[in-house]
């Protein structure tokens, strides 16, 4: 009779743990789901990061469109040197991205698209490339020893 009770007990906790593991394997897929939607809604806010860091580099790189005083040896963040504003100025700026990126000031627009090639078709396939973004921002540009007020717009990415 005891070995008979020896195998109840045995049994009888074999199924309470499996019941057990089942649980807790239940709660550690609801935890998971949890962060998971936390971390894509989140990951989400970085979309715009891109096209942020881009336009901060245009407008504060001496490489880019920012205005150096050679005399000085100093950048003037915020300060268009209007001379610089030219697609190979772009072009030589931003060689990392892999989406379009054109700015435009008063009325002189330049572009840079990493997708064209010379005869104007588009090589390899450009991830995201659909979703365009727009940004202006006021800044000061410098023309023939002048500076004026404009308005600096970024459209980064689309077709």
């Amino acid at each position: 009779m005891m070995e008979n009770k020896g195998l109840y007990d045995l049994g009888r906790k074999a199924i309470y743990m499996i019941i057990a593991v089942i649980i807790i394997s239940f709660v550690f897929m609801y935890a998971k789901s949890i962060f998971v939607g936390y971390q894509a809604k989140h990951i989400r806010g970085f979309s715009n990061l891109e096209p942020n860091i881009i336009f901060s580099v245009a407008v504060t790189s001496p490489h880019c469109f920012a205005y150096y005083d050679e005399e000085i040896g100093r950048t003037y963040p915020g300060v268009i040197d209007f001379s610089k504003f030219n697609d190979y100025q772009l072009e030589n700026c931003f060689v990392y991205t892999k989406k379009k990126v054109s700015f435009s000031l008063g009325n002189r627009t330049v572009s840079y698209n990493p997708c064209k090639d010379e005869n104007g078709r588009c090589v390899g396939h450009i991830l995201d490339n659909h979703n365009e973004v727009k940004y202006s921002r006021s800044v000061l540009v410098r023309s023939n020893e002048s500076i004026r007020t404009g308005v600096m717009t970024m459209t980064f990415g689309g077709l």
